[in-house]
């Protein structure tokens, strides 16, 4: 089932998943919001896509770009690593 009506929070999100009873969650948010929601409890699901060239094998066109679908994954962590840390690192 594809909602969409707009999230306020995470915390909704967690609510209208757990409340629909739903197996498995593909989320389409902001990274801030996806790790928010693996700290509720939520391992969601990512799209792995390609980008191809050709539309007649792409299985998803947004703004003039055609994608062709790769893979599932879940995500089960987040880890952010600013390029200053990485030069910290390096000292």
């Amino acid at each position: 089932i594809q909602s969409a009506k707009p999230f306020s929070s995470a915390e909704e999100i967690v609510g209208r998943f757990r409340a629909g009873n739903y197996d498995d969650m593909v989320v389409v948010a902001p990274m801030s919001v996806i790790s928010h929601l693996i700290d509720l409890g939520i391992k969601p699901l990512w799209a792995e896509m390609q980008q191809v060239s050709d539309q007649s094998i792409a299985d998803v066109t947004a703004k003039g770009r055609h994608y062709k679908f790769v893979r599932w994954r879940r995500i089960i962590a987040l880890n952010f690593k600013f390029a200053d840390e990485a030069q910290n690192d390096n000292n």
